[in-house]
């Protein structure tokens, strides 16, 4: 059942990311890969105490993850710190 949830979840993201690879907001990629980084990543702060140990609140966390889901980790050229 839960595996199920989480086929259906991943198969909805991955169609998030097809329509906005077709409207040109998001750069061509592997829209399954990237689903299952998504959510894989998602499922590891529900799974484990790392927020709680770090006292991160789970917004914050969720917003970290879609900026540098969204966004990468590289700054662009010419940004500076």
């Amino acid at each position: 059942r839960i595996e199920e949830f989480r086929r259906q979840c991943a198969k909805r993201v991955a169609e998030l990311l097809e329509e906005g690879i077709a409207s040109g907001h998001v750069r061509p990629l592997n829209t399954q890969l990237a689903a299952t980084m998504l959510l894989g990543a998602v499922g590891a702060f529900l799974q484990v105490d790392f927020l709680s140990k770090n006292h991160v609140p789970f917004s914050d966390a969720l917003e970290a993850l879609t900026k540098i889901f969204m966004c990468g980790v590289m700054k662009e050229k010419g940004e500076l710190s």
